[in-house]
């Protein structure tokens, strides 16, 4: 571990929570920190690192959502809230299913990257020169976190092993489709919930499932009731 990095670490761990719980958010959030020799492996492997094009990831967060809609919702969030650099992001192929990344780059406050830089002054590796104040933020829903460390660990890490097996690749693969269908479904369900509560008159449990947030567990307050029936005039004469 690199002297001062887990202090990094814990602070942006904290805010990041901080701003999710605000929002309500359900969420699981996961940290980590390259080691030493995680960085040179990397760097040596990539080969393609310089002044102008530094490692990013040297702090990785990782947001597992609970529905896939939240990844948007948050993606937004965290993207006018915090110091934006770059973003790669797939777009879905409409006759396939694979993998969707969304992996954002956000620069350090100015409190954090000096931190970073007093941290650096203190290593005498010649690779100092390539990490950037930078780290990765990665959003994935709870269905496809699992199938996403198997991918990374026993596939993307070891791709000698899947040569010649194209049909056992394709029915992994094809794993990652029922789960993002999954996925769907979960949010569709969540959305009928809401629909029957409504015809129902039923408010919190409408919000509840509507709008999929932490809220308390003693039931709507009378104010927001009401104003809930003020912007949707319609729902009492439903």
């Amino acid at each position: 571990m690199i002297p001062g990095f887990q202090v990094i670490d814990s602070d942006l761990v904290s805010d990041i929570k901080g701003k999710l719980d605000r929002a309500g958010i359900f969420y699981r959030l996961f940290n980590r920190i390259k080691d030493l020799h995680s960085v040179e492996e990397k760097i040596k492997k990539k080969g393609h690192y310089s002044e102008d094009k530094k490692m990013q990831d040297i702090f990785g967060i990782r947001i597992i959502t609970y529905f896939n809609d939240d990844v948007d919702l948050i993606y937004n969030y965290l993207k006018e809230d915090l110091d934006f650099l770059d973003e790669q992001i797939d777009v879905p192929n409409l006759t396939e299913f694979k993998p969707k990344r969304t992996n954002l780059i956000f620069k350090l406050n100015p409190e954090l990257e000096k931190m970073f830089r007093n941290a650096l002054d203190t290593l005498s590796y010649d690779f100092c020169n390539l990490l950037d104040s930078t780290f990765e933020l990665q959003l994935r829903t709870i269905f496809s976190e699992g199938w996403h460390e198997i991918d990374h660990s026993l596939r993307y890490k070891c791709q000698e092993n899947w040569t010649d097996l194209d049909e056992e690749e394709r029915l992994f693969n094809g794993i990652f489709a029922s789960l993002e269908i999954s996925d769907m479904i979960l949010s569709k369900l969540f959305d009928d919930m809401s629909y029957s509560h409504f015809k129902r008159k039923n408010l919190d449990n409408l919000v509840r499932t509507k709008f999929r947030l932490k809220f308390g567990t003693l039931g709507l307050s009378k104010r927001l009731e009401t104003y809930i029936i003020d912007v949707v005039p319609n729902l009492v004469e439903i």
